[in-house]
């Protein structure tokens, strides 16, 4: 259940005479809970995003439909229309200013200043480190969850991924339409795994338990994960063979459904593709994890 504030600031946004996207899509990073659509809206603005965007916030405020569309319209100040990298629908080259300094910033400089000899001279780099451990003091204490002190690991991880996708994006010639797609797809991955132990991190500083909406903790700690570590070789790989199809599948009646204009049908198709989704990257991540056995 999402506070009063939270709520306030989710129906602002709805009551906008011109809604900024990209602040629309900041807001459903930051309290939504479906990871596919937090993709979709990250990579590509139309106006089966837009409208289906609006939709996802107004549920988050607990609008009724009919309390939505009654809702009173403000105009903005200014409205800056929105243009992608290269001028096309596709925003996910633009997605390093979205991350924001103090998301990716820190992470930067935590990965960067180890091994570092962390004097009061040593500089910016040191002194931003040094801030991201006395924000999260819990991790040096004796009983912080080892979950949380390996999701640090993975958050600089991610970071990294980030940034060689983001430099990738710059180098890639305007015809190379695949290979941008795929890399900014890493891109947005590798940001959406920041941003989501950046969460696990603020919300166990605040309420010293764990949240566990982060994908790797709710795939370390599901049945379902345990399932997959018990199957032998053979059928990890059929398993693996086969939640790809759905992958497959599943997007392309996404992609159906929108041509349609059902709704419905695409809430329903996302879902779909985002338990295969999840289930694929749980069988990938043990292939992985059994090659360095």
């Amino acid at each position: 259940m999402l506070d009063k504030e939270t709520i306030k600031e989710l129906k602002k946004w709805l009551s906008e005479a011109v809604r900024d996207y990209r602040a629309g899509v900041a807001l459903y990073e930051r309290y939504g809970y479906n990871r596919l659509l937090k993709r979709r809206f990250a990579m590509e603005r139309s106006a089966a995003t837009e409208s289906m965007l609006a939709e996802e916030l107004r549920k988050l405020a607990g609008l009724t439909a009919a309390e939505y569309a009654a809702l009173r319209r403000h105009a903005r100040q200014s409205a800056p229309a929105e243009k992608s990298a290269g001028g096309g629908e596709n925003a996910a080259e633009e997605k390093e200013s979205a991350a924001g300094e103090e998301d990716a910033g820190e992470v930067e400089c935590a990965s960067e200043a180890k091994g570092v000899d962390q004097r009061k001279d040593a500089g910016p780099t040191v002194a931003r480190i040094q801030r991201f451990r006395e924000k999260y003091t819990f991790l040096s204490e004796p009983d912080c969850p080892d979950e949380l002190k390996i999701l640090v690991a993975d958050m600089f991880t991610a970071y990294g991924s980030y940034r060689e996708a983001h430099a990738r994006l710059q180098e890639l010639p305007d015809d190379a339409t695949a290979e941008a797609a795929e890399t900014a797809e890493k891109l947005v991955e590798a940001y959406l795994d920041n941003r989501e132990i950046r969460e696990e991190l603020d919300y166990y500083l605040e309420h010293r338990v764990i949240l566990g909406r982060c994908r790797k903790l709710q795939r370390d700690n599901s049945a379902e994960a345990a399932d997959i570590a018990a199957m032998d070789d053979m059928t990890l790989q059929r398993e693996l063979q086969n939640a790809r199809s759905n992958v497959t599948k599943w997007r392309k009646r996404v992609a159906t459904a929108e041509e349609g204009d059902d709704g419905e049908a695409v809430r329903d198709a996302t879902e779909a593709a985002e338990r295969w989704i999840a289930r694929k990257e749980w069988l990938e991540a043990e292939v992985e994890k059994r090659k360095k056995k």
